[in-house]
């Protein structure tokens, strides 16, 4: 057990010595009745369910700024350039919610 410990020690100190910022798990949550596809860079990512959620390990130089999520029926519900700062000011989460709900724009709830 003190070896693993010790592994997880040396590498945190690995990545700060290189000068990454450790990971973090972004969220994203889809808070809409219907299904939703992440894009990010344009590419398509992944794709959640109704009111399910998801957490991404990454690194922030593994962070795609551009950040577009759709809707079953078509709908573009967000569609942003979310920087590695925004995403921490938001406490690493995102939450999809219908364009039509009072939420400001970009649809993406903003903590902090």
């Amino acid at each position: 057990m003190w070896r693993f410990a010790l592994v997880i020690a040396v590498l945190s100190l690995a990545v700060v010595a290189l000068g990454c910022e450790p990971g973090r798990i972004p969220l994203y949550e889809n808070a809409t009745s219907q299904r939703v596809t992440v894009y990010q860079d344009g590419i398509p990512g992944f794709s959640l369910g109704p009111h399910e959620s998801i957490t991404i390990p990454m690194f922030k130089e593994d962070w795609e700024p551009s950040v577009k999520v759709v809707a079953e029926d078509g709908r573009v519900l967000l569609e942003a350039y979310i920087t590695w700062d925004e995403l921490k000011r938001m406490d690493y989460k995102i939450v999809i919610t219908d364009a039509s709900s009072a939420t400001p724009s970009p649809v993406a709830t903003r903590s902090g």
